[in-house]
């Protein structure tokens, strides 16, 4: 079931990391509507866990948003801040405890199985960094729509010059 996705993607457009050309604005709204909501839920839980998700709301509402115009590098740093005060509070926790990063995520797993850490909590966490998944994509995607933009029609020659035949006194133009 959860391979079936993939499978279909593979089987219609041959590589399964290709994003589909579609306008992005919906799934920006997308993402940020779900990024409101889990934020709100976990607020309720956890109003400390929900202040780290508020630089993430900032900051990828001006990465996702239709009307950007930055640069490339702008939009993948605007993102990256938006997982940053998760990762330093991660990041604190695993040091204070003498863990490596496969130590965290190991003792992150055993913590959820074992009942540690509420699978509520886990669900929301997973649901932030889907979105996180998401606008990562969404910039992706503006990048290289961009880049296609903007190509200049280039002309040959002078702008003046008409060209063979356009003027007359070529056999193609006699017959007419």
């Amino acid at each position: 079931m959860a391979l079936r996705p993939l499978v279909i993607r593979l089987a219609r457009a041959g590589v399964p990391w290709t994003v589909p050309e579609r306008s992005s604005t919906g799934a920006a709204a997308g993402v940020l509507s779900v990024l409101c909501a889990v934020a709100f839920l976990m607020w309720l839980s956890n109003p400390f866990a929900a202040a780290l998700l508020v630089p993430a709301l900032h900051l990828w509402m001006w990465a996702v948003g239709p009307e950007r115009r930055a640069r490339r590098a702008i939009l993948a740093a605007l993102v990256v801040g938006g997982l940053a005060a998760p990762a330093l509070v991660l990041a604190y926790w695993a040091m204070s405890l003498g863990l490596t990063p496969a130590g965290a995520a190991w003792n992150l797993v055993l913590m959820i199985a074992g009942g540690q850490v509420r699978l509520l909590t886990a669900v929301e966490w997973s649901i932030f960094l889907g979105c996180a998944v998401g606008s990562a994509l969404i910039v992706a995607r503006a990048a290289r729509q961009r880049d296609r933009e903007d190509v200049a029609v280039t002309v040959r020659g002078p702008i003046t010059y008409a060209g063979p035949g356009s003027l007359g006194g070529t056999e193609s133009a006699l017959r007419r």
